[in-house]
């Protein structure tokens, strides 16, 4: 089950200024005040710019982290219980996997994952096939798929 939209600590954060933005709108377009009409442009800008800087930041990381398992992570091999698209880009799905992972030494674990998959490597991350992934070895419930199956790597 997906959390309400606003459980997101940035949301909150981008939720007040837009929703004034949209309010400031309105009354400068009625008023045509060219204080309140700064005051919108800004108000725009500003949300803008601080949601824009925290979706680079949260990208960069996820990005980092990816590379970071895959070059020192502890190989392993996923069987794909589960792959649902949700969403595109550049005709690329995004997927939705379950995978039951097998590492060298611990016990076969469920991990959720969903990773931006090549179109022509579809038919590889269907549910019972077995692909290589690599596992976090401080949290094991992060896992990286083979950099083959992704269109634009890590």
């Amino acid at each position: 089950m997906r959390r309400p939209i606003t459980d997101k600590p940035v949301n909150r954060l981008v939720l007040l200024p837009g929703s004034l933005f949209w309010v400031f709108l309105v009354i400068a377009l009625i008023t045509q005040n060219p204080v309140v009409i700064t005051l919108t442009a800004v108000l725009a800008v500003g949300t803008a710019l601080a949601f824009g800087g925290y979706a680079f930041r949260t990208w960069r990381s996820s990005k980092t982290l990816r590379r970071r398992v895959w070059a020192d992570g502890t190989p392993a091999t996923a069987t794909v219980l589960r792959a649902q698209t949700s969403g595109s880009l550049n005709n690329h799905p995004y997927v939705d996997l379950e995978l039951e992972v097998t590492a060298p030494g611990a016990a076969p674990r469920v991990v959720l994952a969903r990773q931006l998959i090549s179109q022509l490597m579809l038919s590889k991350v269907q549910p019972g096939a077995s692909i290589a992934v690599k596992v976090d070895p401080t949290d094991p419930g992060v896992v990286v798929l083979d950099e083959e199956l992704t269109p634009y790597g890590y």
